[in-house]
């Protein structure tokens, strides 16, 4: 049963590759990435991505487009959650600035392509992506830590300085998971300009409800 089941698929294979088109594709974009949570509070920040698809043409509407990005990504938080190791619990710490999260990105995405007009072509896309961290901001916490007697009285005061990355041990884990959606517009037979949509599933930090998310403008050139 295994044989035929294998001889089947193999066969099935064979046929989409042999009759699919496939075209390589550059692409860039631009937009506005997020991080989202009950455990997030802040703003958007300006974002971009550049990458690379493969455009694998199933039939004449249906395609599959595995893709290599970089992506940046982050947001500007009023305030990060780091877990303080003497109080054994996270803490809330004020932050000014960019909160940056850089990942090479893999997007495996299904295509539905709808023709418009005799030139245009719109695409309506989605699919998973699996994303690995590979550099981020670096993060300074100074905090206190009091001790006191049982009549509320100050016995102890203890500073503690802490400089971490947001990808170090302990931190934001450097595997991400999650979907892309969006739609795009053949402009010319080259050019299409679309916008994309993407959501993380999986959480940034194990203990914290954080996941990244973007939106924003994307422009590709098929070669």
């Amino acid at each position: 049963m295994k044989k035929v089941l294998f001889i089947v698929v193999f066969a099935l294979t064979t046929q989409i590759l042999s009759a699919q088109e496939s075209v390589f594709t550059v692409k860039a974009g631009i937009g506005l990435s997020s991080v989202v949570g009950s455990d997030s509070y802040g703003k958007s920040m300006f974002s971009y991505r550049i990458g690379a698809t493969y455009d694998i043409a199933v039939s004449e509407k249906f395609s599959i487009i595995p893709g290599v990005e970089y992506v940046q990504a982050g947001y500007k938080p009023d305030y990060i959650m780091y877990y303080v190791k003497e109080l054994k619990d996270y803490s809330k710490f004020s932050y000014e600035g960019k909160l940056n999260l850089s990942y090479g990105r893999l997007p495996i995405l299904a295509a539905y392509k709808i023709p418009v007009s005799e030139k245009l072509k719109l695409s309506i896309k989605a699919g998973p992506y699996f994303a690995y961290g590979l550099f981020g901001s670096d993060v300074e916490v100074d905090y206190k830590i009091k001790e006191y007697d049982e009549d509320g009285n100050l016995v102890k005061e203890q500073k503690y300085h802490d400089k971490f990355g947001v990808f170090d041990k302990d931190h934001y884990d450097r595997f991400d998971i999650g979907m892309v959606a969006g739609v795009s517009l053949d402009i010319i037979d080259e050019l299409s300009v679309g916008i994309e949509f993407t959501r993380g599933f999986k959480k940034l930090q194990s203990n914290l409800k954080q996941y990244n998310q973007s939106l924003g403008l994307v422009f590709e050139y098929k070669l």
